[in-house]
């Protein structure tokens, strides 16, 4: 596998981590205002399918990213993560229904177009 689709398949895990957690969050009124509250939650938490899944992801996305700090030099590695911020609003778009504002559009748009130059320079 290429340095490139390793990084990715990291980044992936890493944004498929993020959007469990949040699926797990999502029943939470009014979110979490306290510590008292998340100590309250914490049990059903650690037994939340979401929760574990994220984790798994979470594990998952270190080990393959360990593997992708061995290959690449790390100043072209790192940046290639954000393009995690860009699968997590597309994804959580299409599975989360959260608005895709013309903001979040930009952002994204700018995102890679800043890997897509720090890839070029790489090569």
């Amino acid at each position: 596998m290429t340095e490139l689709a390793l990084a990715l398949a990291a980044v992936a895990l890493n944004a498929g981590a993020q959007l469990l957690l949040r699926s797990a969050m999502h029943g939470v009124e009014g979110g979490v205002t306290s510590a008292r509250q998340f100590a309250s939650l914490l049990p059903g938490l650690m037994t939340s399918p979401a929760i574990l899944g994220g984790l798994a992801c979470y594990i998952l996305s270190l080990g393959v990213w360990l593997v992708v700090l061995s290959r690449l030099p790390v100043s072209v590695a790192y940046p290639l993560q954000s393009l995690g911020y860009v699968m997590v609003v597309l994804s959580a778009t299409v599975l989360l229904n959260e608005p895709l504002t013309a903001n979040k559009l930009l952002a994204v748009a700018l995102i890679v177009l800043g890997v897509l130059f720090l890839a070029r320079g790489h090569a």
